[in-house]
């Protein structure tokens, strides 16, 4: 230690360190002394603001209560920050219907929308219309099937609002009875969290059928994900307009329609015209959390 560190030391250790710290005046007449004594010919000027930022620092590394603090267990000092979980349908919510535009492909418009509207009325087996539905576009190509999945655009507003949401610092999540062919471009391109669909069977480069993992009952695909966030999960806000949304719907802790089917509106808590206006309600939510 320098010699005049061991002053500085010595005055911060000092019976009149509280007057010293409390005092500027004083502190610098102290460190006046210190450097008089030291080195006559320097200009104090220059050097003063240092020195007395110096033995401030000194006197609070030795001061008692700086020195509780310090040993006072990490985990007082910190909060831990929980996150809230947005699940988004994908049809109909961030884009538009995707097996129409198949239908298209293989001149079968009106017999997919024909069992799409059985199933909107409940006339039909959620499961049973989607296979149907699929049965009908047998042998198309998969990669005529993810070239739609890459063409199709996002509804107004639905980049900007998910960009928000991740930066309030939000999870994000898709369930949808839709397919895995958009599963690649909606993490890169949205940075979706936790994505959850149906899989088409493809054999020799054509689709041949559907392994079936999100059916109307998608509150079971939402309790997959609320286990792996655990405790760290505050709450669960759904967005959502069709009839096989119902049961995680009613799981969500919050529930939104964009353009709902009139099925669904007496379960949901808010009705909207476009997705840009969920990000106003959720911070309405949090605000009263």
């Amino acid at each position: 230690m320098t010699k005049l560190s061991q002053l500085l030391l010595q005055v911060a250790q000092a019976p009149l360190r509280q007057e010293i710290l409390q005092s500027r005046s004083l502190r610098k007449t102290q460190l006046f002394s210190v450097w008089t004594f030291l080195k006559p010919d320097v200009n104090l000027q220059n050097v003063m603001k240092k020195s007395i930022n110096t033995m401030e620092l000194l006197a609070k590394a030795i001061s008692p209560k700086n020195n509780q603090t310090q040993t006072e267990p990490k985990s007082t000092l910190l909060k831990h920050k929980k996150t809230s979980l947005i699940v988004f349908d994908l049809d109909g919510v961030l884009l538009d219907e995707y097996l129409p535009e198949l239908a298209k492909l293989v001149n079968k418009e009106r017999e997919v929308d024909d069992i799409t509207q059985q199933g909107i009325r409940q006339e039909i087996d959620w499961k049973e219309g989607l296979r149907k539905r699929i049965t009908l576009l047998k042998g198309l190509p998969i990669e005529d099937a993810k070239k739609i999945a890459e063409s199709m655009e996002y509804h107004d507003g639905v980049k900007e609002t998910l960009r928000q949401l991740k930066q309030y610092g939000h999870k994000l999540a898709v369930i949808s009875g839709g397919f895995d062919v958009f599963e690649e471009r909606l993490r890169r391109e949205l940075k979706i969290d936790f994505i959850i669909t149906n899989k088409f069977i493809v054999e020799h480069g054509q689709i041949n059928g559907v392994k079936i993992i999100v059916d109307e009952h998608k509150e079971k695909n939402l309790k997959k994900i609320q286990n792996i966030l655990k405790s760290d999960l505050d709450y669960v806000i759904f967005v959502g307009d069709g009839t096989n949304d119902i049961g995680i719907i009613k799981s969500a802790d919050y529930a939104i329609g964009l353009n709902p089917q009139d099925e669904i509106k007496p379960f949901i808590n808010r009705e909207v015209k476009n997705i840009s206006e969920i990000v106003t309600i959720i911070k309405n939510i949090e605000s009263k959390k």
